[in-house]
């Protein structure tokens, strides 16, 4: 009887402290670069990604892709970056370059590159490497991160209630 009781506690204890997957997604629209630019090539700054702060970071995620409505082809290198981290590149005569497309890209975040997405905001930038103009599709975010939010006094209350009503049909049943 006792091993029970005991698996009942840890049960419900690993449900109050379990924390909730939350998500979010954003968005930043297709880019084409200036036609005429030449070397050095420009810096574009093509938004920021603007989500929840969170420290609980499970799972990040960018994709988009090299060309776009205007033209299927990245026509320029490029390297894409995120808060400074390259996501995604594009190497003069490689595929994304010359190749048809547009060719899908994607880059998932290791734990330790986390920390860029804790005060809810991150700024995506096209560094030109290579003439010609830059093309990049629609490029989305993908934050996931456990919501450890407090609970209310409202749940503590009820926790409470739950707790002194099981004590008490503990009581009533040892004394009968």
């Amino acid at each position: 009887m006792r091993f029970r009781q005991i698996t009942a506690a840890a049960s419900l204890a690993f449900v109050l402290v379990t924390p909730a997957q939350a998500q979010y997604a954003s968005t930043l629209p297709e880019f084409s670069g200036d036609p005429f630019s030449s070397s050095p090539w420009p810096i574009y700054n093509l938004g920021s990604f603007i989500g929840t702060p969170t420290a609980n970071i499970t799972f990040a995620q960018i994709t988009g892709a090299f060309g776009n409505t205007a033209l299927s082809i990245s026509s320029a290198g490029v390297d894409v970056k995120l808060d400074g981290i390259v996501v995604a590149q594009c190497v003069e005569y490689s595929p994304c370059w010359s190749g048809g497309g547009p060719l899908t890209w994607s880059y998932t975040f290791a734990p330790n590159e986390y920390s860029i997405f804790a005060d809810g905001i991150a700024t995506l930038t096209a560094e030109q490497t290579a003439p010609y103009v830059i093309r990049l599709g629609e490029m989305q975010l993908t934050v996931r991160y456990d919501d450890v939010n407090v609970p209310e006094p409202g749940t503590f209350a009820l926790l409470a209630t739950s707790l002194l009503g099981l004590v008490s049909y503990k009581r009533t049943r040892r004394d009968a």
